[in-house]
């Protein structure tokens, strides 16, 4: 399912500036598979995040994550979630993907509550086109 534009979110999401998410498929195997490439996060909550990807990807899909914000602190949070929405870009072959996060473990719940107080920005806005020269910074 695409993004209907209708807001669902339960938790307001805010931008911290250089955080990232890395991530691999959550299925059985997911525990040996590596971690994918660094994405930039667009918008970040308790509940979940927001980022652009090259990977095409389903409603439903599990992930599981590595998030950081080395501007905030040196901690990372690990977290499974799943995809709620997915939208094709209308510019590139990339796709911008909603995730909810699965129940977050209580030793990453500090270090998520650090990188929210710390936000610098409600959102972050960036073109299509931006965010991917971004990435090929990381």
């Amino acid at each position: 399912m695409a993004w209907d534009g209708i807001e669902r979110r339960q938790h307001k999401r805010y931008g911290i500036k250089s955080s990232t998410v890395r991530y691999a498929g959550g299925g059985i195997a997911s525990a040996l598979a590596n971690l994918g490439q660094k994405y930039l996060i667009l918008n970040i909550s308790e509940s979940g995040l927001k980022l652009i990807t090259k990977d095409q990807m389903n409603v439903g899909d599990k992930l599981r994550m590595q998030i950081e914000a080395p501007t905030v602190t040196k901690g990372i949070v690990k977290v499974k979630g799943y995809i709620v929405w997915i939208k094709r870009s209308a510019t590139q072959e990339v796709w911008h993907m909603g995730i909810a996060f699965d129940k977050l473990k209580s030793k990453y719940e500090g270090i998520l509550k650090t990188f929210i107080d710390s936000a610098i920005m409600d959102k972050i806005d960036l073109s299509t086109s931006m965010y991917m020269r971004e990435l090929k910074r990381l």
